[in-house]
């Protein structure tokens, strides 16, 4: 038997959480957790000790602004009041019947609500836009605040303000790739998990497309046009896909992250959890976005840091595809750019830094 040292509630705010970068996150927060033997209980939307209530994005005819994190989580649903009432009653349960020490928000303003409510410790993790102001003040920070007033919380006028509740606030990744207003008072993280090794660059590519809207045929054509034949491994996963083998070509099922260590190219969704990974094994990086805040904002980090390239979705076709690729590997500004960036990620230290936090 060995005495538990605390009780910590993770709580994420997930939208599919099979691929989900929050999701992906927590689990490894809470394997880290329980190796150190605090008591970790995760409350999300589905497969753990605490269920929530499910994030669908709302239907709209004409897609919703989510360019800045405000609004993109406006966008998702996440702070409109019917859903976000009853996510705050979900955590407020948990923390009723888990009673713990400390509660991690992931970018779930239902979770840092519920904790200051109930007086509970709180840390927020959170992407790093979630600190820049937002493009223009929107009619949902209103609501917002009609539900703050509930659970006598002063009101905002951004989310920003609302991540100042938390104890410590924690951004993940480089400066340059994260990058954080003066001031913020933010701990910085290097990596989202416990491996940072950069392994001997191979010939293997990975293209891991789950975020990314298409028809599964059509997607899957254009990737084996791409790159049957091509003198590289190619690992490829989208949603919907079938495991399969055709030449060089291997369909999985899912992603397997194990494999982004020792690649010479990762084409991916502008998942952060995904793009964090790569920066800290040293990997290049294409990515296929769209407007979505997170995904956008790891787009414009690759672009910034000249680290990577990226598409749009509805720019996605075989030449593009193929083009950028091969622009990616053929110019060596982008490899020289990612071995910078890998040692300023792995500088800043991975996931286990949360323990030291925690002293």
């Amino acid at each position: 038997m060995y005495n538990i040292l605390m009780r910590i509630l993770i709580a994420p705010l997930t939208i599919s959480p099979s691929q989900d970068a929050n999701m992906m996150l927590c689990d490894n927060i809470a394997n880290l957790l329980k190796d150190e033997y605090h008591m970790p209980v995760i409350c999300a939307s589905e497969g753990n000790e605490f269920p929530s209530p499910v994030l669908h994005r709302p239907f709209s005819l004409f897609p919703p602004d989510s360019s800045d994190y405000d609004a993109w989580q406006n966008s998702i649903g996440a702070i409109r009041r019917p859903f976000l009432t009853r996510d705050i009653s979900s955590v407020l349960s948990a923390i009723e019947s888990f009673r713990p020490d400390l509660v991690i928000s992931i970018d779930r303003m239902s979770a840092i609500i519920a904790a200051t409510y109930s007086g509970i410790r709180c840390w927020a993790i959170t992407c790093h836009a979630a600190y820049k102001k937002p493009f223009s003040e929107k009619n949902h920070v209103k609501t917002l605040n009609t539900v703050l007033d509930a659970y006598q919380i002063p009101p905002v006028t951004a989310l920003s303000d609302l991540l100042h509740d938390a104890e410590r606030r924690i951004v993940f990744g480089s400066p340059r790739m994260t990058p954080v207003p003066d001031g913020e008072g933010v701990d910085r993280i290097g990596v989202m998990s416990d491996f940072t090794n950069v392994l001997p660059e191979t010939n293997r590519v990975l293209v891991y497309l789950g975020d990314v809207k298409g028809l599964r045929t059509s997607l899957q054509n254009m990737i084996l046009d791409a790159f049957v034949g091509a003198p590289y491994e190619v690992y490829v996963s989208f949603d919907g896909c079938n495991e399969y083998t055709e030449d060089n070509v291997h369909v999985i099922e899912d992603p397997d992250y194990r494999l982004i260590p020792g690649s010479c190219v990762i084409i991916h969704d502008g998942n952060p959890y995904v793009s964090n990974i790569s920066a800290a094994s040293g990997v290049m990086q294409m990515a296929v976005t769209n407007s979505d805040c997170p995904r956008m904002q790891v787009a414009l980090s690759l672009r910034k840091t000249k680290t990577g390239i990226y598409l749009f979705e509805e720019e996605l076709n075989m030449s593009n595809l193929y083009e950028s690729y091969r622009r990616l590997l053929s110019d060596d500004m982008y490899k020289e750019n990612t071995q910078e960036l890998w040692l300023e990620t792995v500088r800043l230290g991975d996931i286990k830094e949360l323990l030291r936090l925690l002293d």
